[in-house]
């Protein structure tokens, strides 16, 4: 008998399933200029919207832009299950569905800015949230 034999399974509050990229684009508007040091300049959004008691689509779209040469989006969304009456339902949906969809996003961004004449975006693992909660308090300011 080992260890995980006593281990009971816990359902997670929050079920995610299916996840689907809704955009992946790659628009290039010029080449990279070698000697400048071109910034990458990313916004990243999300939107939690209620399908129905229980069920809500958590979407978060990221832009990555650098001046002159390209414009990359991918949008992903994920559909969610969740317990009307949780008390942290909405922590929940804000926080931790956007940043396990945040991986995929982290992930899908490199492959498309992997092309020729182009360096591709690697962005590290950050607090997904507070970085939009920044995003957003820029914007609405």
């Amino acid at each position: 008998m080992n260890q995980s034999d006593n281990l009971t399974p816990v359902a997670s509050a929050l079920q995610i399933n299916p996840v689907v990229f809704d955009e992946l684009s790659f628009h290039r508007e010029g080449f990279e200029n070698e000697g400048t040091n071109v910034q990458t300049n990313l916004d990243v959004t999300k939107q939690v919207i209620k399908l129905s008691d229980g069920k809500y689509r958590v979407i978060v779209l990221v832009t990555a832009t650098r001046k002159d040469e390209y414009v990359a989006k991918v949008q992903i969304s994920g559909f969610c299950s969740i317990d009307e009456s949780l008390e942290n339902k909405d922590a929940l949906l804000n926080s931790n569905a956007v940043a396990i969809l945040f991986a995929y996003v982290r992930s899908q961004l490199t492959l498309l800015t992997a092309q020729p004449g182009t360096t591709p975006i690697v962005l590290p693992v950050v607090n997904i949230v507070k970085m939009i909660e920044n995003f957003e308090e820029t914007n609405n300011s």
